[in-house]
């Protein structure tokens, strides 16, 4: 059975936060508690983070592949491919701008390399 790992975006603040600094989910006032490497708590809501799953798959450098996530194929094809669930497919997709353009499965995954996520700026 495979880890399910999760990341939020706090759209406030504009960075990225790994499932490890969440310390907890309270779910009758609709906030995470959020602790950082000092131990300084903070409390986000619910509507001000995105939450992204961790699809399970790897990209040709080992990096974890999350949803949000921008690929690009590892010969540097120079098409942009951005991973999402798809209702269809039932199954995580890198989906490129064209209407028929996509890929799914792990074995797919592994021929992608992660250069940004939808959120922050970055690639090659």
């Amino acid at each position: 059975m495979r880890e399910l790992k999760f990341r939020l975006w706090d759209k406030k603040a504009e960075v990225m936060l790994p499932w490890g600094r969440i310390a907890g989910i309270d779910f009758v006032n609709a906030e995470f508690s959020i602790v950082d490497r000092h131990a300084n708590w903070e409390s986000l809501q619910f509507d001000t983070v995105v939450i992204m799953q961790n699809t399970g798959s790897k990209d040709c450098n080992g990096t974890d592949i999350y949803e949000g996530d921008v690929l690009r194929w590892r010969d540097n094809y120079s098409e942009f491919h951005v991973v999402s669930w798809s209702q269809e497919d039932s199954a995580f997709v890198a989906l490129t701008s064209e209407p028929s353009g996509g890929f799914c499965g792990e074995e797919w995954m592994k021929n992608f390399k992660v250069v940004s996520n939808i959120y922050e700026r970055g690639g090659e």
